[in-house]
């Protein structure tokens, strides 16, 4: 009677437990949601006033129903900066780059934003968001301006501005304050000249 619930060799419990573990496997895989988005190559794209930039989102795969949402990121502003939707065939601005931003659409899994004409106020975080009603997915890319670096300073005299004259008085004249990273490049492209100099002279 033993020997009918043997399956080459292994008796009826053990092929129980080999059933269970196998169902449980398939179960597990089952839960784990596709990816519908690639991860971005560069996460940080660097650009200049006035030039054409993509921000990238790829699709892995198309859902049946899905709708592409992008939007622009503020952390000190709760809502929603909505740039435009699509659902793969048309799309709808929302924003002020009505006119100036669309979707590249190179192949059928490409959902990547393009901007014309980049001005300072395009400066930021962008989201790309994959909506299909199930498992909505995103990622967020960094849109930095590259720019020449140049010094000013108040009537008064030098180091007199504080921080919110300081960043009035870059609004005033079209530009806007230096990151970190660029006051850093500035100090060891100077230092690099200076060192340059002396090894001249001498």
């Amino acid at each position: 009677m033993e020997d009918r619930f043997r399956v080459r060799g292994y008796p009826r419990r053990l092929l129980k437990q080999a059933l269970y573990k196998a169902k449980k496997k398939v179960m597990e895989v089952d839960l784990v949601p596709p990816k519908f988005l690639l991860d971005p190559i560069h996460p940080v794209i660097l650009t200049q006033r006035g030039a054409n930039v993509i921000l990238s989102c790829i699709l892995h795969m198309r859902p049946l129903i899905y709708r592409v949402k992008w939007s622009k990121v503020n952390p000190a502003d709760p809502l929603e900066n909505l740039i435009l939707i699509s659902n793969g065939r048309h799309h709808k601005n929302y924003h002020r780059l009505k006119g100036q931003a669309y979707l590249r659409r190179n192949h059928l899994l490409d959902a990547s934003l393009v901007i014309r004409n980049v001005t300072l106020e395009d400066e930021g975080r962008y989201r790309c968001e994959l909506v299909n009603g199930l498992e909505d997915q995103s990622l967020t890319l960094s849109l930095q301006l590259e720019g020449v670096v140049f010094p000013y300073q108040s009537s008064g005299g030098r180091y007199k501005f504080n921080y919110a004259e300081a960043q009035q008085a870059c609004e005033e004249q079209d530009s806007r304050l230096a990151r970190f990273s660029q006051l850093y490049q500035c100090k060891n492209l100077v230092l690099f000249w200076k060192q340059r100099s002396k090894t001249g002279q001498q």
